[in-house]
């Protein structure tokens, strides 16, 4: 089982915003250069619990190169 502590320190990961308490999940931004999709910037995203968010992070986050959005 993830800790928000262990999602908030990855590498990849810019901000999380935990809203569980209200039944909305956890939300994630990764860093620039980082994204869940290898063809569009897509630095956030939201899952149900941290142990997907976290999961989520290590497997589909990947390196991107742009253009930027932002």
């Amino acid at each position: 089982m993830a800790s928000l502590k262990q999602l908030q320190s990855h590498p990849r990961v810019e901000e999380v915003e935990d809203y569980r308490s209200i039944d909305r999940g956890v939300y994630v931004t990764l860093k620039r250069g980082w994204s869940i999709d290898t063809l569009h910037d897509v630095r956030s995203f939201g899952e149900d619990t941290i142990t997907k968010a976290l999961d989520s992070v290590r497997h589909f986050a990947d390196a991107y190169h742009g253009p930027f959005d932002d």
